[in-house]
C-alpha cells in the first residue's frame, strides 16, 4: 500500500507527475496545490474528498471563501492574500487532511510540504528545475506571457516560502534535504521524470 509525497519548486511538475504515477499505479492523487486552486476558483466541491475537509474546517470554525479566480496562477496568490489563506488553523487542516488520507494508503501526494507533513511515506520526491522553464510550464498553461509568469511565478514562490515560514519555522526548500530521491525536471520528460520514480519505488518496497 505505497504512500508517495512529491513536493517542489513552482511549476516543476509535481501536480502533473503525481496524476501521471497514480494513473500508472492505478491509486488514488490528492494535490494539495489543486485544492487551493479549486477554493479559489469555486470548485473545491467537487473533489472526492471535500466531505472530509469540510468536516475537518467545520471542527476548527473554519468557513471558506467564496472566490472566483480565473485561472490557476491567479488562483494561489488569490486565496494567499485572504485571511483564511494566511491563517494557520487553514493549513493545519489542510495538513490534516493530508495524514488522513496517507493511513489508507494507496495514493500519491503532491503538495509543497508533503513530505514534511508525512514523513513515513514508502518514497518521498523533491522536484526543481530552472526558473525561465518553469515559467514556461504556467505560461503556457494559464495563457501568460513568460514576463508575467515569470512575474507571477517570483511572487508566488517569494510569498509561499516567508508565509509557511512564519506558521511552521521552516523554509519549506529545504525539504529537498530529507526527500528520498532529488529531480531536476528542467530537461526531462514527464515520462522519465515518473519512471525515475518508479525505479526508486521498487527498490523501496
Amino acid at each position: 500500500m505505497p504512500v508517495i509525497t512529491i513536493s517542489g519548486q513552482p511549476g516543476s511538475g509535481s501536480t502533473t507527475i503525481a496524476k501521471l504515477l497514480a494513473e500508472k499505479l492505478n491509486i488514488k492523487h490528492f494535490s494539495a496545490g489543486r485544492m487551493w486552486k479549486d477554493i479559489a476558483r469555486g470548485k473545491i466541491k467537487e473533489q472526492y474528498y471535500f466531505p472530509i475537509f469540510n468536516k475537518l474546517c467545520s471542527e476548527k470554525n473554519i468557513v471558506l471563501p467564496e472566490l472566483k479566480a480565473q485561472d490557476d496562477s491567479t488562483a494561489v496568490l488569490l486565496l494567499w492574500n485572504t485571511e483564511i489563506g494566511k491563517s494557520l488553523k487553514f493549513n493545519e487542516a489542510l495538513d490534516n487532511l493530508q495524514k488522513q488520507l496517507a493511513q489508507e494508503g494507496n495514493i500519491v501526494f503532491d503538495g509543497k510540504l508533503s513530505i514534511h507533513m508525512i514523513p513515513d511515506a514508502t518514497i518521498s520526491v523533491w522536484l526543481k528545475g530552472q526558473e525561465r522553464i518553469r515559467a514556461k510550464r504556467l505560461a503556457e498553461r494559464d495563457d501568460k506571457t513568460i514576463f508575467q509568469a515569470i512575474t507571477m511565478l517570483q511572487e508566488r514562490e517569494t510569498k509561499e516560502r516567508k508565509e509557511w515560514e512564519n506558521m511552521y519555522g521552516f523554509d519549506y526548500f529545504t525539504q529537498e534535504k530529507e526527500a528520498d530521491l532529488v529531480v531536476d525536471s528542467t530537461e526531462k520528460s514527464l515520462e522519465e521524470v515518473s519512471d525515475l520514480i518508479l525505479r526508486e519505488l521498487d527498490n523501496k518496497l
